[in-house]
């Protein structure tokens, strides 16, 4: 993550949800973010539990798998909507 960014949260805060059905991958990116003192990492395998977890942890930045069971209906664009009206919008 860039340097500039990360200034702007205090040493453990910034949330990152990870979104994926595929279990190695969840792992694999949660231990390589968790190597960093400021990362919180929130796991979830579907959209259903992702879409939960986001309310609850109202995380900094989502890694999404736009192709997940429980969200198929659900296109990237409206993904994409939902994450702009979270507390930190993407722009």
């Amino acid at each position: 993550m860039d340097a500039e960014f990360l200034k702007a949260f205090p040493m453990g805060s910034v949330k990152i949800l990870v979104v994926d059905d595929f279990e190695e991958f969840r792992r694999l990116v949660c231990s390589a973010l968790q190597q960093g003192p400021e990362f919180q990492v929130t796991l979830a395998p579907d959209g259903l539990e992702a879409v939960q977890k986001a309310k609850e942890s109202r995380p900094d930045l989502i890694l999404l798998d736009i192709g997940l069971p429980n969200l198929k209906r659900v296109r990237g664009r409206q993904a994409c909507a939902c994450a702009r009206s979270c507390k930190n919008p993407v722009r």
